[in-house]
């Protein structure tokens, strides 16, 4: 079984999907809307859920699970999508992008999905170490 968390997991529809399969195991997931993380709780009750992903502790995360072979979420990208009119202002949730990307690097998973929107590629150069993470 390989060994996941869930990060921005609102919900946790896309943790279900991964679940279903059989081949995944969600130890862990971070979300911060009090209430998604009341239905999420309610959707995987053996699943921890953090409420805020800029106070993780990766490194406590690999102690206690071991090694997390995959890293899926969707964070906040109002900042990068064409849809945002106001160009001029810079979204506070952009930060937390770059919350998903320090996940990828101190965890180094075999993998991970990162649900956003196409505008973000070309904002890579804003987030620290793109390249290490093969993103494209």
């Amino acid at each position: 079984m390989y060994k996941i968390i869930d990060l921005f997991a609102g919900a946790g529809g896309l943790s279900l999907g991964f679940q279903q399969t059989g081949k995944f195991n969600i130890v862990m997931a971070a979300e911060n809307n009090p209430n998604a993380r009341d239905t999420y709780s309610r959707n995987h009750p053996n699943t921890e859920i953090l409420s805020d992903v800029k106070e993780i502790d990766y490194k406590d995360i690999r102690r206690r699970y071991g090694a997390i072979d995959v890293v899926i979420g969707g964070p906040p990208c109002q900042g990068f999508s064409n849809a945002n009119r106001q160009r001029a202002t810079i979204s506070t949730n952009n930060g937390l992008v770059k919350e998903y990307v320090r996940a990828i690097i101190e965890l180094k998973p075999s993998m991970f999905v990162m649900e956003n929107v196409s505008m973000l590629k070309l904002s890579l150069i804003h987030i620290s170490e793109p390249t290490r993470l093969g993103m494209i």
